[in-house]
């Protein structure tokens, strides 16, 4: 196994890191960071010829992240018409002219063989991410969370996701957090033909919509789907943003046994953001890719809608 930490951003650029002003945009430096690591270790497997659809692309700075790392070509998916007008703005003129392509579409709704049909040849996947809203919750008649709501178990947007990337055969990425299901998630990875490259972690506070919707993961907390980060004193504070970097090999595995919630519940044993519990070379017999702990800067700002 290989062991790195980092304390700084490596794939979003200043500019990313200030908050845009629109709170249609989301917004989570931390998260998207994560999600950024996600995408750019399954490029390596395809040097400069990596086509990364990405679902759920917000301010598509994740998009960005991955064509300056020498993808040849980048799809967002998104139903915020802000967060569109933003990207485009942003990120298809200079450097990233001719390297991306943003489009409204509910991936929840929309079929993967329908948007196929809508690419070009070389604008098709082979790989294929996600940074979803993850968190789980059971909405009340007046809340429109949809930045963050992520269903009863927090795998509302995981399913589809894993579905698109079945349907291209294509290198898997997505980011939850440590209160979402995990143990079905690598469950399910295994069972469709996906080993785990890369994991990386990295701690964020609870945001207010997350306290006031706390019922439902004490739920999965109880049912030991769901892990937090408490400080080591049992204070709930925050939990564990994880990406999940996937080969697919296309033969059913058998799941090491919950390894990944094992390694997930040795991090909320730390004391600190640090997760100091996690050592090079623990989880080395159970898992073979690369770990990596991401300490970083909170922003002042988070923009949930």
């Amino acid at each position: 196994m290989l062991f790195e930490r980092l304390n700084v951003y490596t794939h979003l650029i200043p500019s990313e890191l200030d908050y845009v002003g629109n709170k249609k945009i989301f917004f989570d430096p931390p998260d998207t960071e994560v999600g950024c690591w996600v995408g750019n270790d399954l490029m390596k497997d395809y040097t400069e010829n990596s086509v990364v659809l990405d679902l759920g692309s917000g301010s598509g700075a994740t998009i960005a992240s991955f064509i300056r790392n020498k993808a040849q070509f980048a799809v967002g998916l998104d139903i915020s018409e802000d967060s569109l007008d933003w990207s485009r703005t942003q990120y298809t003129g200079g450097s990233y002219k001719g390297k991306t392509k943003f489009l409204k579409l509910d991936f929840l709704k929309f079929a993967s063989d329908t948007l196929a049909m809508m690419l070009k040849d070389h604008q098709i996947p082979n790989i294929v991410t996600s940074n979803p809203p993850y968190v789980p919750m059971v909405l009340k008649n007046d809340e429109k969370l949809a930045s963050i709501y992520g269903g009863e178990d927090g795998l509302l947007y995981f399913h589809p996701a894993l579905q698109y990337a079945l349907h291209f055969k294509a290198a898997f990425g997505i980011t939850l957090g440590s209160y979402s299901s995990i143990k079905t998630v690598t469950r399910l990875l295994a069972s469709s033909g996906y080993v785990i490259k890369s994991v990386t972690l990295s701690v964020l506070p609870f945001s207010e919509p997350t306290v006031s919707n706390f019922s439902q993961i004490e739920k999965l907390l109880h049912s030991g789907e769901a892990l937090i980060w408490n400080k080591g004193n049992n204070i709930p504070y925050g939990y564990i943003i994880i990406g999940i970097a996937a080969k697919y090999v296309g033969v059913s595995q058998k799941p090491k046994v919950d390894f990944l919630f094992d390694l997930l519940k040795v991090a909320c044993s730390s004391n600190t953001t640090a997760l100091e519990k996690l050592e090079d070379g623990l989880f080395a017999e159970s898992y073979g890719g690369t770990l990596r702990v991401l300490e970083l800067p909170q922003p002042s700002k988070r923009s949930h809608w």
